[in-house]
């Protein structure tokens, strides 16, 4: 018996009895599996027309053999998955053939199969940015993680930071990450991008709303507050936003303002990094304090003086209260005697 005699079998076995592979009724697996598409398996498996001779006389695999051939078809099955053009169908069909061999043949190729729908553009892309945000991850293992070429992962990366005319959009808004940097088969990030799709009733989008209204009254969260919010916002229809503001009301009386707020920032890109969401808020506290920057301060001291820290370490947030180190001193300040801050002189702004 040889592998195209595997095959041949699953093949009529699947014709006789249909009912028994459901999720093949209206997919080819012959087309996968024998025919002359350069990604078939009997033409990518290096020994398609070598004799199983570790079958026993009931067809079963036995010995090291049969462990061997199993790894060698595995591999074989990962590659004609890289390059079938519909690798969701395909798939399906060697889920139905591994379980065929599992079941009559006690053959048990274990598959690394690709974590989301790889021939999906979107999902793919997805995958990659949140892949990519443990530096310990390399660029060339995705290909092998996602069964596609290493030129589709080249395409992803630069639709993924925004190059050319190729972008990706959701729900009107340009998903694109810059700041991304490639050294040694790795990336490194400004600043990494956390992509997330929440499909919320209008209670909980409410919730969701007054509570990023809440957390922008305070100083070091305002930004991410307003601009998280606005990607909420502006992602709802007409219809849920003329619901929201007639809900609300009933619930969280006052703060109307805050929905014209969020209404006018329409259009603004998704994805800013911390560093620059730091600059258009003028406020780099949060970044500093989490990524460990330098930073540069101003003080009120009293009525009519401030008073300039330079080269800070924030240590922590409580409350009101600022705690950082500068010149080997350790300082606790009020957040409302923040006047100025900013990375550097070079970019310290005025209120």
């Amino acid at each position: 018996m040889k592998l195209i005699d595997l095959v041949n079998n699953f093949l009529d076995d699947r014709e006789r009895h249909p009912r028994r592979y459901p999720g093949l009724r209206n997919l080819d697996p012959a087309g996968l599996l024998r025919d002359e598409n350069p990604y078939s398996l009997l033409r990518i498996h290096p020994e398609a027309d070598g004799e199983l001779t570790f079958l026993n006389p009931e067809g079963k695999a036995t010995g090291q053999a049969g462990k061997n051939f199993s790894r060698g078809l595995a591999h074989s099955i990962g590659e004609s998955l890289r390059g079938a053009p519909n690798k969701k169908a395909a798939r399906t069909v060697y889920e139905a053939f591994i379980a065929y061999l599992r079941g009559r043949h006690s053959l048990v190729p274990e598959i690394d199969w690709p974590p989301v729908d790889a021939g999906n553009r979107f999902e793919r892309i997805l995958f990659i940015a949140k892949y990519l945000q443990d530096p310990e991850n390399d660029i060339h293992s995705l290909a092998d993680i996602l069964k596609v070429s290493e030129r589709t992962i080249e395409d992803d990366l630069r639709i993924l930071r925004g190059r050319g005319e190729d972008y990706l959009q959701v729900s009107g808004r340009i998903f694109k990450i810059g700041g991304m940097e490639r050294r040694r088969g790795r990336v490194e990030f400004d600043s990494t991008a956390h992509p997330l799709f929440l499909i919320p009733n209008l209670t909980q989008a409410i919730l969701l709303l007054e509570g990023l209204r809440a957390m922008s009254l305070r100083q070091p969260n305002r930004e991410a507050a307003r601009r998280t919010a606005a990607e909420i916002w502006n992602q709802l229809s007409a219809y849920a936003k003329a619901r929201i503001r007639r809900v609300r009301e009933k619930l969280f009386p006052g703060g109307a303002e805050w929905y014209e707020e969020l209404e006018s920032m329409d259009g603004e890109e998704g994805f800013l990094s911390e560093a620059a969401c730091g600059r258009l808020g003028r406020n780099v506290v949060m970044d500093c304090l989490k990524n460990g920057k330098s930073c540069l301060l101003r003080f009120r001291e009293n009525r009519e003086e401030s008073k300039f820290y330079e080269n800070c370490r924030i240590t922590r947030i409580e409350g009101d209260f600022l705690n950082f180190e500068c010149g080997g001193r350790t300082f606790e300040k009020k957040f409302s005697d923040l006047l100025d801050n900013g990375y550097s002189k070079d970019d310290f702004f005025e209120n």
